[in-house]
């Protein structure tokens, strides 16, 4: 059995790829803070501020019982509902 170490010759990016990130070096990472919320629906209830219309976050036409997106804004009617198919669980004890 050989116990010769053999190494293997290192496979580098392309050069323009290399040659970007050289170049953008040390600019850090540009991104708005939307781009980090994690989209929930919640219902809206007597005392949710997307019901009052003194409040940043009132969503015109909403109303008691209306479901919303925490990141869009959007709002589907309480009425009529929404389709929610679950495509991850995760189980912890």
């Amino acid at each position: 059995m050989s116990t010769n170490v053999v190494k293997k010759e290192e496979a580098g990016l392309p050069a323009e790829l290399m040659d970007d990130i050289v170049a953008t070096a040390g600019e850090g990472v540009d991104y708005d803070t939307s781009e980090l919320q994690i989209p929930f629906i919640r219902v809206i209830q007597a005392l949710s501020p997307q019901i009052k219309k003194s409040d940043p976050a009132f969503i015109k036409d909403a109303g008691q019982g209306d479901a919303f997106s925490t990141v869009t804004g959007q709002f589907w009617s309480g009425e009529d509902g929404i389709t929610v198919i679950p495509c991850f669980q995760e189980t912890k004890y």
